[in-house]
C-alpha cells in the first residue's frame, strides 16, 4: 500500500514567540475579561492547546526541546545546572542555560542548512551564539544572572539587608569572583559629603560609599551616593562614580535615576579582543528618610556596550536607538530580600518589554529573515513570587495581598501580550505565527521538604555535608546521584551490587516519605534513571535518580549541609517562591478540579491551521519543531523526536 506523504510547501517565515510560563487556564480568563487582546487575536484566528513539557518541567529543558524536538536525553540539558560527571556529587555545577551544554540541532541551525535566515530575539539557551547566518540578541536566558553582565544586582542601605543564602550568585559558574563569593547587599554608613560643583541652594549633603563589584571587566567600581536637602529635608539621591555633582544621576524617594556610565576593562571572554569598554546602570531610590536617619539604594545588574549581539557592533547600535540594555534576571532574588517591593519588579517587567518591542520593531524591519525566535520571562519570574498569595489554599495565602498579587500577575500577561503584538506589526499575513511556553506553574499549597534532609534521615548522607561520608546527594532538579567510587571524585560506593543497593535505599526513602502534617506522599514518581528512558529521560547527565513531586507538595534540595541555598523556605531573611513547576508532576487537576493543571500552552496561527480551534488534549513540545517545520518549510532539526500535529490543520495541507 502506498505511503501518504505531505504535500512539501515552499519556505515562508516563521515567528516562534516564548513567554515563560505562560498558561491558557489564566489567558483564557483574562482574555474574556476584555485583556490581552493581541494573544485573543491569535486565538481566534489559530489553534490551540495545553502541552506536556519534557522531564524534569524546568526552563532551559524545555527551550532547548522546543528548539530541538528532542526530549531531555536528547538534547542533554537536563536542569538549571550542569553537573559534570566525575565532579564530587555535592557540587553545584554550572548554569546549563549555556547554549554550549546542547547536544542537538536547533531550528535556527537546521534553517541555515535550508538556506534560510534566522532573528533570534533573546531566545533561551541560545547563547553563546551557534547563529553562523543572521542576526542575534543576548540569548543566555538564566532567570539568576546573565553572561553579559558586568554586575549583579545591589542594594546599600542604612541598615542591614540579606545576602543570598548561598554567599555567591549561584550558577554564574566562571563568571564569580575567584572564590566564588560575591556579596550583594551592603550596610553604608553616611557621613558628611565632600563633593565637588554642589549648586549654591543645596543647604546640607550627606554621603555613603557604595562600592559596585564587578563579576568581569574589573574588580569592582567605586560608586558614589549623595543625599540632597535644598532646605525641605533630604529628597533628592544624586549617583556618581566620583564625588561631583557634574555627571551625576539623580531621582527621589521612589524614583528610578538615569543611566550612569561606568568604565569596563577587556577581560578576553567578551570579544573586544583588547579594547576597554563602557557599561550603564541606573538606580532606584527605594527609601529615604527626610532626616536622613534611612536610606536605601537599589541597582539592577550592568550591561556593557559589547558582548551580546551578533554581529558585535550591533550593540552599541542599539544603545544609542534605544537605550541601554536591560535583563529581568534576578529581580526576583532582589524582592525576595526585601531590596525592592512588587511594583519595582514590574516596573523592570516593563522597561524589559518596552526595550525588546522596540528592539524587535527595528530589527524585524530591517533584518532579511525567515525565522524569528523570541522569548520573555516575566510570566515566570512573577508567578514564582506571586502564585501563592493568590491561592487561598496555598501555605503561603495573603488575604491582604491577594488582589494586589493577582493583579501584578495578571500584569505580566498583559505585558507580554504588549510584545506579542509588537512582533505582529512586523510579521507577514502568511507567516507561521507560535506562542509557547516551557511550562506552567503551581501554587504550593504545603511548605517544602528537603530532598537532602529526607536522605539524611535514611542514613544516606553526612550531616554536615562531607563528601567522604555521602552516598547519596541531590545536586539540582529532579536528580539524585550516587557518590560512586571511581566515577565521581571522592566516591565511596563500589560499583555494582552496593551502588544497586543504595540506589534501592533512595528509592524507598523518597516513596515511603510523607507530609506530617497531611499523610500525604510527597513524591509521585521515583525510579532509575534507565526506567525514566519512557519519558525521554537518559543519559549520564540525567543523575542515578530521578523523581517528580506532586503539585502543590514542592520540595527542593539545599544542598548537602545545613543553611544552604533552599529556594521555598525563607532563610535568612528571604522571602519563599509560593509557586512552583521545577520538580513536579504535570497531572494534578486545576483549581476548579475539571482538568489537569500547570501545564505549558501552546497557539499557532498559520496557513491551514484551524481557526479558533482548542484541542481537547495536550501536545507535548517535543512536538513544537516539527510541526513548524511542516507548515513553514524549514528542514526539520537533524534529532527532533517530535511529530507533526495533524489534527492542528484542514485537509487541504495534506
Amino acid at each position: 500500500m502506498a505511503t501518504l506523504e505531505p504535500v512539501r510547501r515552499p519556505r515562508h517565515n516563521a515567528v516562534i514567540i516564548g513567554l515563560d510560563g505562560l498558561m491558557l487556564e489564566y489567558l483564557d480568563q483574562y482574555v474574556a475579561d476584555g485583556h490581552c487582546p493581541n494573544l485573543a487575536r491569535l486565538l481566534r484566528g489559530g489553534a490551540s492547546a495545553d502541552a506536556y513539557s519534557a522531564q524534569p518541567p524546568a526552563t532551559p529543558v524545555n527551550w532547548n526541546t522546543i528548539a530541538t524536538g528532542c526530549y531531555t536525553g536528547g538534547h542533554g540539558v537536563h536542569g538549571m545546572n550542569y553537573h559534570t560527571m566525575g565532579e564530587p556529587v555535592t557540587a553545584a555545577g554550572v548554569s546549563s542555560f549555556n547554549a554550549d551544554w546542547r547536544t542537538a540541532e536547533p531550528l535556527w541551525t537546521a534553517n541555515e542548512r535550508g538556506g534560510g535566515t534566522s532573528l533570534l530575539l533573546r531566545y533561551t539557551c541560545s547563547w553563546p551564539p551557534t547563529l553562523t547566518r543572521g542576526v542575534q540578541v543576548d540569548g543566555h536566558g538564566d532567570p539568576r544572572t546573565n553572561l553579559a553582565q558586568v554586575s549583579q544586582r545591589h542594594c546599600w542601605a542604612t541598615y542591614p539587608l540579606p545576602n543570598p543564602p548561598t554567599g555567591r550568585p549561584y550558577g554564574l559558574g566562571p563568571w564569580a569572583g575567584p572564590d566564588g563569593s560575591i556579596p550583594w547587599a551592603y550596610q553604608v554608613t553616611l557621613t558628611t559629603a565632600t563633593w565637588a560643583n554642589l549648586p549654591a541652594d543645596v543647604t546640607r549633603t550627606l554621603e555613603a560609599d557604595c562600592t559596585l563589584p564587578l563579576t568581569r571587566g574589573g574588580a569592582s567600581q567605586p560608586l558614589h551616593a549623595l543625599l540632597v536637602d535644598r532646605g525641605q529635608g533630604f529628597a533628592e539621591v544624586r549617583v556618581n562614580t566620583g564625588r561631583d555633582w557634574q555627571g551625576s544621576v539623580s531621582a527621589g524617594a521612589g524614583e528610578w535615576t538615569g543611566w550612569l556610565t561606568i568604565p569596563v576593562a577587556s577581560d578576553g571572554r567578551d570579544g573586544r579582543d583588547g579594547r576597554d569598554g563602557q557599561a550603564y546602570l541606573r538606580f532606584k531610590v527605594m527609601e529615604l528618610a527626610a532626616d536622613g536617619a534611612r536610606f536605601k539604594l537599589y541597582a539592577p545588574g550592568a550591561f556593557p556596550d559589547r558582548g551580546w549581539t551578533v554581529p558585535d557592533e550591533l550593540c552599541g547600535s542599539l544603545v544609542d536607538s534605544i537605550g541601554p540594555y536591560a535583563e529581568t534576571a534576578g529581580a526576583g532574588a532582589a524582592y525576595r530580600a526585601g531590596w525592592t517591593d512588587i511594583a519595582t519588579f514590574l516596573e523592570e517587567c516593563e522597561f524589559q518589554v518596552d526595550w525588546l518591542c522596540a528592539a524587535a520593531r527595528r530589527l524585524m524591519w530591517e533584518v532579511p529573515w525567515n525565522l524569528f525566535m523570541a522569548q520573555l520571562h516575566i510570566t515566570d519570574h512573577v508567578g514564582h513570587i506571586l502564585m501563592g498569595h493568590i491561592d487561598p489554599e496555598s501555605a503561603y495565602y495573603r488575604a491582604d495581598l491577594a488582589a494586589a498579587s493577582a493583579a501584578g500577575y495578571r500584569r505580566t500577561y498583559e505585558l507580554a501580550d504588549r510584545y506579542v503584538g509588537a512582533i505582529l506589526e512586523h510579521t507577514p499575513d502568511d507567516a507561521t505565527v507560535v506562542v509557547v511556553s516551557d511550562h506552567g506553574m503551581y501554587p504550593i499549597r504545603l511548605p517544602v521538604v528537603d530532598v537532602n534532609t529526607v536522605l539524611r534521615e535514611a542514613g544516606l548522607q553526612d550531616p554536615n555535608g562531607d563528601p567522604a561520608q555521602t552516598k547519596a546527594a541531590w545536586y539540582y532538579e529532579s536528580a539524585i546521584r550516587i557518590n560512586v567510587r571511581g566515577r565521581d571524585e571522592g566516591g565511596i560506593v563500589e560499583p555494582g551490587s552496593e551502588y544497586e543497593a543504595v540506589r534501592d535505599q533512595v528509592i524507598r526513602a523518597l516513596e515511603d516519605y510523607r507530609d506530617d502534617r497531611t499523610g500525604e506522599r510527597v513524591f509521585q514518581l521515583v525510579m532509575r534513571v534507565e526506567d525514566a528512558a519512557v519519558f525521554g529521560w537518559y543519559g549520564d547527565r540525567a543523575g542515578d535518580i530521578v523523581y517528580l513531586q506532586k503539585p502543590r507538595l514542592a520540595g527542593r534540595g539545599r544542598g548537602p549541609g545545613p543553611g544552604v541555598y533552599d529556594d521555598a523556605t525563607p532563610v535568612k531573611g528571604w522571602l519563599p517562591n509560593t509557586g512552583e513547576h521545577h520538580y513536579l508532576w504535570q497531572m494534578a487537576p486545576r483549581s476548579d478540579g475539571s482538568a489537569p493543571g500547570g501545564r505549558a500552552a501552546f497557539i499557532m496561527r498559520a496557513p491551514g491551521v484551524r481557526p479558533g480551534y482548542r484541542r481537547p488534549g495536550a501536545i507535548e513540545l517535543v512536538d513544537v519543531a516539527p510541526t513548524v517545520s511542516f507548515v513553514s518549510g524549514i528542514p526539520v532539526p537533524r534529532h527532533a523526536e517530535g511529530r507533526i500535529r495533524h489534527d492542528l490543520f484542514d485537509g487541504e495541507l495534506f
